[in-house]
Formats: structure tokens, C-alpha cells, sequence
């Protein structure tokens, strides 16, 4: 063989004949194919490669699991968007007649403050806005940061009579002394047979009159509100997360229910005492 022949190559590929070193790969070792072909080569794989990435995708996409976790992702976007809320405020706002006073800047500004009743603050990192009066809309000087927790228990309760209940409350906890019972509303009686249907209904317990008789009699756990005759107390399941078992049954008033609701024993008066504390109450 001529030795200028050793140093040529034919490519598997094209077919060429180039010099040797056009068939050295990356690692230093003989390759089939030319420098040209391998890199044509490379280029396809990784378009081809790019192509089935998309493809699959797009397949993953169709599916109804990655819709929801979609779904979720855009409303998890915007419920941490202080924009959005302040959107929805106004919206609301106006599907209720209320008027909405509050600037832009003004609402970032109450919304970036602790609590006004119990000082806390949401886990996204800004609160809502609470109107003090439920009577009047959102004009500056009835507006004020709320957490989440705060506004579900104040509902439309006038602010000084929500925090007043809170510390009432967390006083007969602590040292059975009650502040302001002329601020707990007298409630009608719920009779028996509600409760026991809601009870068969939602935990398969029936409820035994006479307990239930004996148990409204008793003063409010929470508040002290005893019965007379224009108030009647109901029951409270002390644990949200079990039924009307006797164990767990206390005689409650509309008010203190209400603020309850959803929320546990422990969360509740954690909440009044927060209360009470920012407020000063148990420094006077």
C-alpha cells in the first residue's frame, strides 16, 4: 500500500475520502464517519431529541392530573398576588354597594401591617382588609388589617364589640371573671331534634335527649352565658374533628359558637389572649 494512502479515509456516511485526522473523535479514538458527518449527525440527534421532549409533553399536558396541578398553580399565583386581592376587593365592593375609597398605595399599605386586633400575620405575608363598621364601605378610615383567622371569627361584627368578646372571653378562660357580658346577644333556643338530625346526618350518633337537656343548661364554656328566659344555649363539639359524643359536647352560646365555628379549643383562645394582650387588658 503507498503511504499517502494510509493517511486518507473513506467516510461510512459520504462516502469521501479525506485525510485521516478528519476521523478522530472526542475521545481521541478512529471514527467511522468524517468530522462533517459526525456533526450533522449530532445536530439531528438533538433536534430529533427536542422534538420528543415536546411531543411528550404535550401529552403530559393533555392529561386531567396536569390540568388540576395547572388550575392550582394559577390560583396559588394569585391568591399570593396583593394586586389580584386588591382587584377582588374593589370587585366585591361593588357587587355589594359598598364604596371603595382606598388607593392603590393605601390598600399595600394596610395590608402590609400586623393584624389590628390580634397582631398576627398571614402565612402568604399580607393580610386582608377589615371594615370596622360593617355598616360603612372601605373608606380609609374604616379599614384596617385583619388575618384571616380575625376576620373569620369577627365576621360582621363592629370591631370595639369583636375585640371586647375576645378579651371577655379569654378573662373567663383564664380566671372565670367576665368583662362585658352585656355584649353576648341573647340566641333562641335550637331544639333537640335539629341538632340530633344534624348529628345522625353528618356522624351516625344519636344524640340522648335527656344529656342534651341537662348539658344546655349549663352556662357557656367559653363565655359564661347561662339560659334565661329570653337565651337559650346549643351545643359546641369541643373537637371539630369528632361528633356528638358526650365526652366532647359543651353547652355554648350563639356568640362564642359563632366565633368558634371551624377552629379548634386551643386555636381560639390563643386568639383572645393575643387579643387581649395587644390591647392591654391584662396589663390594666
Amino acid at each position: 500500500m503507498d503511504y499517502t494512502d494510509s493517511l486518507v479515509k473513506t467516510c461510512s456516511v459520504c462516502n469521501k475520502s479525506q485525510n485521516i485526522d478528519q476521523y478522530i473523535g472526542e475521545k481521541g479514538n478512529t471514527t467511522k464517519m468524517c468530522y462533517t458527518c459526525r456533526t450533522k449527525c449530532k445536530m439531528y440527534d438533538k433536534n430529533r431529541n427536542k422534538e420528543e421532549r415536546n411531543a411528550k409533553a404535550r401529552i403530559a399536558e393533555a392529561k386531567d392530573e396536569r390540568k388540576q396541578k395547572k388550575k392550582e398553580w394559577t390560583v396559588n399565583v394569585r391568591y399570593k398576588s396583593k394586586q389580584y386581592h386588591y382587584t377582588i376587593y374593589k370587585t366585591h365592593a361593588d357587587e355589594r354597594k359598598l364604596c371603595f375609597d382606598l388607593s392603590t398605595d393605601q390598600y399595600l399599605d394596610i395590608i402590609s401591617q400586623n393584624c389590628n386586633y390580634c397582631n398576627g400575620m398571614n402565612e402568604v405575608g399580607f393580610n386582608g382588609v377589615d371594615r370596622k363598621n360593617n355598616v360603612i364601605g372601605y373608606t380609609l378610615e374604616n379599614s384596617v388589617s385583619c388575618c384571616s383567622v380575625c376576620n373569620f371569627m369577627k365576621k360582621t361584627t363592629h370591631s370595639d364589640i369583636y375585640i371586647k368578646r375576645a378579651i371577655h372571653i379569654a378573662h373567663y378562660v383564664r380566671e372565670r371573671i367576665q368583662s362585658y357580658p352585656e355584649l353576648f346577644t341573647d340566641h333562641i333556643e335550637v331544639h333537640y331534634c335539629a341538632y340530633n338530625k344534624r348529628s345522625i346526618e353528618r356522624y351516625g350518633i344519636e344524640i340522648n335527649r335527656q344529656f342534651y337537656n341537662t348539658l344546655v343548661l349549663q352556662p357557656c364554656y367559653l363565655c359564661g352565658k347561662e339560659p334565661t328566659q329570653r337565651h337559650k344555649n346549643g351545643i359546641d363539639r369541643f373537637d371539630n374533628c369528632i361528633g356528638y359524643v358526650e365526652n366532647n359536647c359543651r353547652s355554648c352560646c350563639g356568640d362564642c359558637n359563632m366565633m368558634k365555628r371551624d377552629y379548634s379549643y386551643e386555636l381560639l383562645i390563643q386568639q383572645c389572649n393575643n387579643i387581649a394582650k395587644i390591647h392591654n387588658i391584662f396589663n390594666k
